[in-house]
């Protein structure tokens, strides 16, 4: 390689690697310069963990950096509530996503009917699915757990006001087969058979999910997941 001020020439490795760097700068500024769409496309919707900032050991290592591309494909939500997994020493309850992340097409469900499309009829699962509050309950759910297959997770928008008729994701009897509702304190109180403490419960939050459940608590962000359904 060619030395400053000498008088030798440069080797073609040297050539390439010049214009190797020169094509990076111009592609950096290219990537840098142009503004995102203001309403990217949604082809897919992914639950992946938050990318972390970098570091300073990791600035400065690629040949060119830009980050509007990543800004047309993804749209970070902020203000989720997640579904967790829960261990005993017997059995496993609640959710959890791939080790690798889940990445599926958006479907909106709006009424029953539109589920027949993610459970069946549609052509390119596995589907993420947009439902509300009012729409998640356990005949529901029962369904997407009978295709796991074809579905990549599921995020539940908040919808306002709450059910009149109220929601529990607890069972019917809290503590059913502990101390007084076990059948060696006494089978007249053992599973609540004298008070239903919580008529409401569905039990889904002793159900066992394959798939990654999100609450979507910010307006905003729903409307801006269902206006890309819409318009894709």
């Amino acid at each position: 390689m060619a030395t400053a001020g000498g008088g030798s020439v440069a080797d073609p490795g040297s050539r390439g690697l010049l214009r190797l760097l020169s094509f990076c700068v111009l592609l950096a500024g290219l990537f840098l310069d142009f503004e995102p769409d203001p309403l990217p496309l949604c082809p897919d919707v992914s639950f992946f963990p938050q990318p972390q900032p970098p570091t300073p050991q990791s600035k400065g290592t690629g040949l060119c950096r830009g980050n509007s591309v990543e800004r047309k494909i993804y749209i970070p939500l902020n203000k989720t509530a997640p579904c967790v997994r829960l261990l005993n020493a017997t059995h496993q309850i609640g959710c959890q996503s791939s080790i690798s992340g889940d990445t599926g097409v958006i479907h909106v469900v709006e009424k029953e009917e539109d589920l027949q499309w993610v459970l069946t009829d549609g052509p390119n699962p596995p589907y993420m699915v947009l439902l509300e509050s009012k729409h998640f309950t356990r005949d529901l759910m029962e369904k997407l757990k009978g295709r796991t297959s074809r579905i990549a997770g599921l995020a539940v928008s908040l919808t306002k006001p709450s059910p009149a008729s109220g929601f529990s994701p607890s069972v019917q009897c809290p503590n059913d087969g502990f101390g007084v509702y076990s059948n060696s304190y006494g089978p007249e109180f053992a599973h609540c058979r004298e008070i239903q403490w919580n008529s409401l419960g569905n039990g889904l939050a002793y159900e066992d999910f394959s798939f990654p459940i999100f609450l979507l608590e910010d307006e905003n962000e729903t409307k801006v997941i269902k206006q890309c359904y819409q318009d894709h």
